[in-house]
């Protein structure tokens, strides 16, 4: 006989989102676990954090108006809508760079912004992305322009189907496994991750697996997907130092040492490795990413596809959650401890995601 379903109010369950509480959190609090919490609530959860986010920037312009400094800039586009006499309105002069009088060269004699310029920010950063509208456009983003994967670019991803390819097909031979180690307490797991250029293959999350294990898991996996031993990547600070002596002994002695503190590819660009491997997820999500953005058509990628298999909604919940800011020129990704603080736990499914585009 099955165990009678629980009951719970719908409102009271979603207004607890406007304190913030995770999925995790409104499980303990309302008596269920959080795989029943997404099955019966997911949308009504989503949209409730939806007006969460409405709210906030509401809040926001209120600041604004009593004169916030960090915040008042953003109110002189409103004033202008309002027509608010010059000198009792917010001023703020906007020049993006696409005003330049040498757009059209591919190089500018003076150093202005011109053609090559303004590509190569297009296809680094994406036309959308905060760093080109704030620097490019000169537009003043909104609160949600931060989101480093907006919400439309996951629900998307769950809906592709990856095409039957030949066994002779090129992407079988960018099959990567990524190895995010967990402390292997509470709310700390470790996450194996296998994907191609095309898709997620197989995602194993244990908070039970000892170093000896989760090297026996990777080499398993490694066998059953053909993945050479210089693909395999792992976490080689804290306990992870110890860990390459665990694939030695498996015969994945190539296998390479990843650091998200450590230095990216591109300097000038990003923070550190951690950043410019989101950066290139968000790319990877982008159903419009084409790497030639005058030729769309001919250089849009394939579509990339994450299966909605039972580990899904805590990864989804990891990449929803991330967020990124402008550190002068830099792109720099939320810190971890910011974002467990915000989940209420680890978002190690999210980190083997990003790990696992660290060296592509």
């Amino acid at each position: 006989m099955g165990r009678p379903k629980k009951n719970f109010e719908e409102k009271m369950v979603t207004d607890l989102t406007f304190v913030r509480c995770n999925n995790n959190e409104i499980a303990l609090i309302v008596g269920c676990n959080d795989q029943m919490l997404r099955i019966r609530l997911m949308k009504p959860l989503a949209k409730r954090r939806a007006e969460w986010r409405k709210w906030l920037r509401e809040q926001q312009n209120a600041a604004a108006k009593k004169g916030d400094p960090t915040i008042r800039i953003r109110q002189a586009d409103q004033d202008r809508a309002d027509h608010i006499p010059q000198h009792q309105a917010v001023c703020a002069i906007q020049v993006p760079s696409t005003d330049s009088p040498h757009t059209d060269l591919e190089e500018s004699p003076y150093g202005l912004a011109d053609r090559a310029r303004l590509d190569a920010c297009y296809r680094r950063y994406g036309r959308d992305s905060l760093s080109v509208r704030s620097h490019i456009r000169a537009e003043l983003p909104d609160l949600s322009s931060d989101q480093l994967i907006p919400e439309s670019w996951l629900d998307y991803a769950p809906s592709v189907q990856r095409p039957n390819l030949p066994p002779t097909h090129p992407v079988y031979r960018t099959r990567r496994i990524a190895t995010d180690l967990g402390e292997g307490v509470g709310r700390d797991s470790t996450e194996i991750l296998v994907r191609d250029d095309y898709c997620v293959l197989d995602l194993i999350a244990g908070n039970a697996l000892s170093l000896a294990n989760a090297a026996e898991e990777v080499s398993r996996l490694a066998r059953v997907y053909a993945v050479d031993a210089s693909r395999v990547s792992y976490d080689k600070l804290g306990i992870g130092r110890d860990f390459r002596n665990h694939l030695v002994r498996r015969g994945l002695g190539d296998a390479v040492g990843y650091a998200g503190s450590g230095k990216p590819q591109d300097r000038k660009a990003f923070s550190n490795l951690r950043s410019e491997a989101a950066w290139k997820l968000r790319r990877r999500l982008n159903p419009d990413w084409a790497l030639d953005p005058t030729a769309p058509l001919v250089t849009r990628q394939h579509p990339f596809y994450i299966p909605p298999r039972d580990w899904w909604a805590l990864l989804r919940e990891d990449l929803e959650a991330l967020t990124y800011d402008l550190v002068g020129n830099q792109t720099r990704l939320i810190k971890k401890e910011d974002l467990l603080a915000r989940l209420g736990r680890s978002p190690d499914g999210g980190d083997a995601m990003i790990h696992s585009m660290a060296f592509d």
